[in-house]
């Protein structure tokens, strides 16, 4: 009988997880929706009990895009890998985010025993991923093209410069920042 209640516990303790977790969790079984948190359902834009029996295709922008995961999972998913990747989701409206998936399969050796898949939306992160790169190549080609020697030092030694400075000093680049190298070599 302790068991029993030790194992009735451990339920309402993981029940009590699933459904005040801050980040999104699905079960799929048969390319089904069969078990989610509310969290979920706020993500992907379904009234609350809603998403529970929906298919698969509910979370993708197109069908190929379904296909594409279901092929990516399960060649993961059947061999025990955890399957980690970043791609477009849909939510009910069609409006469209990034997310970060985490699937993992209920057993490996059964996958018809479903899978448990974490969802975050990172669509902000990958703005700024993406403004961040857009940036730096900016800066690069400033860098690359101005035509005013810049160099960039640390310890009096040429970390980088771009070509007009070296062309100045009658160098290449690559030379200039190999002295700094030698110079601060020698210091030591």
């Amino acid at each position: 009988m302790r068991e029993s209640g030790s194992l009735e516990q451990q339920l309402l303790e993981y029940k009590a997880i699933l459904e005040h977790s801050g980040i999104a969790v699905v079960c799929t079984r048969n390319r089904r929706v069969y078990r989610c948190n509310p969290r979920a359902e706020a993500l992907f834009g379904w009234p609350e009990g809603t998403l529970v029996g929906q298919q698969d295709l509910v979370f993708y922008p197109d069908s190929a895009a379904g296909e594409a995961l279901r092929g990516q999972a399960r060649a993961a998913l059947s061999v025990g890998q955890i399957l980690d990747l970043e791609m477009p989701l849909a939510r009910r409206d069609g409006s469209r985010f990034v997310a970060h998936l985490i699937a993992r399969a209920i057993d490996p050796g059964a996958l018809g025993q479903g899978a448990v898949w974490i969802v975050r939306d990172i669509t902000e992160e990958v703005d700024a991923r993406q403004a961040s790169a857009q940036l730096l190549r900016e800066q690069q080609l400033i860098f690359q093209n101005a035509e005013t020697g810049i160099v960039i030092l640390r310890d009096r030694a040429i970390q980088r410069c771009n070509r007009r400075f070296a062309e100045i000093l009658g160098y290449e680049p690559d030379e200039l920042i190999e002295i700094g190298r030698a110079s601060c070599r020698e210091r030591v």
